[in-house]
């Protein structure tokens, strides 16, 4: 049976952003409208449409197996709890070509609370994935579980997928880019992680467009042991070093927000 990796608007894929600079006294009258229009939540019956793109190494990195395949994330249920939190829940599913029927993965949730942070709980884990306002070079710690012993799985290879996901930067918040033949102004581009050693290779990168939310998002999960047969291998590109793990490009198709 074929392994898909699905990325939940974490998709896959996850973080925050916990603002650096010191609180002001009166932020509860900033106005975070512009902020919050890059997270798009939306209503019952929003849904957002994505293609992913994965290479997948395995057999040592003698096998990369070309994948893709679709995912769809609607929103299916808002509750707003007695202190103003809001609570979205969300519906992913999945099917591996265009013309096959949409298949039920699962439930997860995206919590907003009045201090404006947004929070990601899948399968019990959480993730902070933004908090209102946020600049360019605001930085975040990424991961609010404890990742000892937390593993991925892929065609059957134990990878730690969240190893060193320390913290992450806005790189900006105002550039233009090209999604499936769409332009979309106005992205904040958001570096998840960003960590490499010599047997681990760590990266994600997302894309958030004002009004609609995550346009993509690029991730790399690598692991060699190749150091321990060839010393040199370090400096060797990752695609000819990589024994096993994947990147994968998970771009929007498309999306109605309600």
């Amino acid at each position: 049976m074929k392994k898909y990796i699905y990325l939940l608007l974490t998709v896959l894929s996850l973080s925050l952003l916990v603002i650096s600079c010191t609180p002001d006294a009166n932020e509860d009258l900033i106005d975070h409208s512009i902020d919050e229009s890059y997270y798009q939540l939306g209503q019952v019956g929003t849904y957002w449409e994505y293609k992913l793109d994965s290479l997948i190494f395995d057999n040592g990195g003698a096998t990369q197996l070309l994948r893709t395949g679709y995912i769809r994330i609607n929103v299916v249920d808002i509750e707003t709890k007695s202190n103003g939190d809001i609570i979205h829940t969300m519906q992913l599913n999945r099917r591996e070509t265009p013309d096959q029927s949409w298949i039920e993965d699962r439930l997860y949730r995206i919590e907003k609370n009045i201090a404006g942070e947004i929070f990601v709980i899948i399968d019990n884990l959480v993730f902070r994935e933004f908090s209102f306002p946020f600049n360019e070079g605001s930085t975040w710690e990424s991961i609010l579980f404890d990742t000892d012993q937390l593993y991925e799985f892929v065609e059957g290879e134990m990878l730690e997928k969240y190893n060193r996901w320390d913290s992450s930067i806005v790189l900006n918040r105002d550039t233009t880019i090209i999604v499936g033949g769409t332009t979309y102004e106005s992205v904040a581009t958001i570096q998840e992680v960003d960590s490499e050693i010599l047997t681990e290779l760590r990266q994600s990168i997302a894309y958030y467009a004002a009004g609609v939310g995550v346009i993509q998002r690029q991730r790399s999960i690598l692991d060699s042991q190749c150091i321990n047969v060839n010393p040199d291998c370090e400096f060797d590109p990752w695609l000819e070093k990589a024994e096993k793990g994947y990147i994968v490009s998970q771009s929007l198709l498309d999306y109605s927000i309600e």
